[in-house]
């Protein structure tokens, strides 16, 4: 695909019974591994809260950085018979790390469903 500034919004919604703190995405892998950044910082998301930025794909050559649209590298560079995967990575207000996958999938319409995996508590590893 050709290089483009487009970006898609990501909600983060946290439904959970306590605050999720710092959440990280990425990488987007399948057989192959693409870098997906964040626009923004997300600090604190409260119980019932949402919050919503920007995501790209991020490929890296030397010094040269290209973003591309998800819905895009999804749709044009990730086989049929392949599914595309991006863990989440976020804290709680004790201290205590956990990860999500979530498999992407793209709709005619032009959106992406992350369909999300089990929780899963990342031992050893304190929130930053």
């Amino acid at each position: 695909p050709s290089a483009t500034n487009q970006s898609e919004r990501l909600a983060f919604i946290n439904d959970g019974p306590g605050a999720v703190v710092e959440p990280k995405i990425g990488p987007l892998r399948w057989r192959d591994q693409r870098d997906i950044e964040i626009h923004g910082d997300v600090g604190t998301i409260e119980v019932g809260g949402r919050e919503e930025h920007d995501v790209w794909v991020v490929e890296r050559a030397g010094t040269n950085t290209q973003l591309f649209d998800v819905y895009d590298t999804i749709a044009t560079k990730v086989p049929s018979d392949a599914q595309p995967v991006v863990t989440v990575t976020y804290g709680d207000s004790q201290n205590r790390r956990f990860s999500r996958d979530f498999v992407l999938a793209t709709q005619s319409n032009g959106g992406i469903t992350w369909s999300p995996g089990p929780v899963r508590s990342v031992s050893g590893k304190g929130a930053r």
